[in-house]
């Protein structure tokens, strides 16, 4: 006997709603993917202290093991592999996420095989990257994640950036290998550009650190052989303080390029600029909502005037807030005394004070952060407080990172 008619549209309405609830929650989360950290792959291999990626390094048939640290947790991870910078297909026979153990170790229940379009191997043209499929994967806030591609092929120009903390190769396809003992330890990351996760609600947005060698974590004397501070550069502290924060809170990512500049095509060895960049770097990162901009001292150092360093930042504001996305200026710091190329001197000095004045004053950005007076010498405004200057008074001190993601104000941030 059939049911009444009212019966059957009961079913079919409730079936409906159950469809609709489905792909609506589907929805959300597909929309709920954040950065949880990056690295922005260099044009140019730098010849930085510690740096054991210069020209001539490639891959052939090797596996290179990244290890990251992730500032947002969440339930699935996907990963982005790039050949930015590659003059030949790369061709990715395998590649796996896991939650990093010691060294170059993973946890072995962590190991998740990672595919792209549902498929591998993949092969990544020059000048492509490509984004991989989702995989189960948990993982807490400020933990570290291992990433690991085998390079079936041959590269010769791995898309790299040049001041990463730890990488590991080994020989073959060891995606899979839980200690990875043989392993020899490289100061660059490789390939990997991203890793997202699918974060849990009171993560809102990520925000992105863009800038030059102080937001990418470059100091003179951090231990070696890595010339970069471990897991405390200051988009790192400032991913702490918002995670210990409670409530609503941000992802943060770090989009810094030690010697890149604001403005200009790459001249005289220097990166691409941030204004190249910004698209890549910044405003495609999944979730993102802020941007940090923090560059041109190394224009000042190779002569570049305030008006055209000012026109720069006012291009970049406009094309974020053409994208909905909130832009904050942080003040240039202090370099007197520095050993850097020319233009540090009285004349570099004027420009650093006419950009500052007019990031403070007339300049349209969403919010100034200014780390200028926060790490500047009260007795003498032209230098870096000692205690923040890592010996070269240009670069920081671990103390000057730290109070550089103090002062970010975190309130402002996370204001929808």
């Amino acid at each position: 006997m059939r049911a009444p008619l009212w019966r059957r549209a009961v079913a079919v309405t409730a079936a409906l709603a159950s469809v609709l609830i489905a792909a609506g929650a589907a929805v959300a989360a597909e929309r709920n993917w954040l950065a949880a950290w990056s690295m922005a792959p260099e044009r140019h291999f730098f010849d930085l202290p510690g740096n054991s990626c210069g020209p001539g390094f490639g891959m052939s048939d090797q596996t290179v093991r990244n290890v990251a640290f992730v500032h947002a947790g969440g339930d699935r991870v996907r990963i982005r592999l790039s050949n930015e910078f590659g003059t030949t297909p790369l061709r990715v026979g395998r590649a796996s996420v896991a939650v990093a153990a010691r060294g170059p170790a993973i946890r072995p229940r962590t190991l998740r095989r990672v595919l792209f379009g549902r498929r591998m191997p993949v092969v990544i043209p020059p000048g492509s990257d490509v984004l991989s499929d989702g995989v189960r994967l948990r993982v807490a806030p400020l933990s570290r994640l291992a990433v690991s591609v085998h390079v079936s092929g041959t590269s010769e120009r791995p898309t790299v950036h040049a001041l990463g903390y730890p990488s590991y190769v080994a020989p073959g396809d060891r995606v899979s290998d839980t200690l990875l003992p043989s392993a020899q330890r490289i100061t660059c990351w490789m390939f990997t550009t991203g890793i997202d996760v699918q974060a849990r609600p009171r993560f809102r947005g990520t925000v992105v650190a863009l800038g030059d060698s102080l937001t990418d974590g470059y100091g003179k004397f951090a231990a070696p052989p890595v010339a970069k501070w471990a897991h405390a550069t200051y988009p790192d502290l400032l991913a702490r303080r918002l995670v210990r924060r409670r409530g609503r809170t941000l992802s943060v990512v770090n989009a810094g390029i030690s010697g890149g500049r604001l403005l200009g095509d790459p001249v005289d060895g220097a990166d691409e600029s941030a204004e190249s960049r910004l698209g890549r770097d910044a405003l495609r990162q999944a979730g993102v909502t802020d941007v940090i901009l923090l560059a041109g001292i190394n224009d000042i150092g190779f002569g570049a005037r305030a008006p055209d360093l000012i026109a720069g930042q006012r291009r970049m504001i406009a094309r974020a807030h053409a994208r909905g996305i909130r832009i904050y200026g942080g003040t240039l710091t202090p370099f007197r005394g520095s050993d850097q190329p020319r233009g540090h001197g009285e004349a570099g000095e004027a420009v650093r004070q006419a950009v500052n004045g007019w990031i403070r004053t007339g300049a349209p950005f969403d919010g100034v952060i200014d780390f200028d007076a926060a790490l500047r010498d009260p007795d003498h405004l032209d230098r870096l407080r000692p205690r923040y200057d890592s010996g070269d008074h240009v670069h920081l001190s671990r103390a000057g990172f730290r109070r550089m993601a103090q002062i970010v104000p975190l309130r402002e941030l996370i204001a929808p």
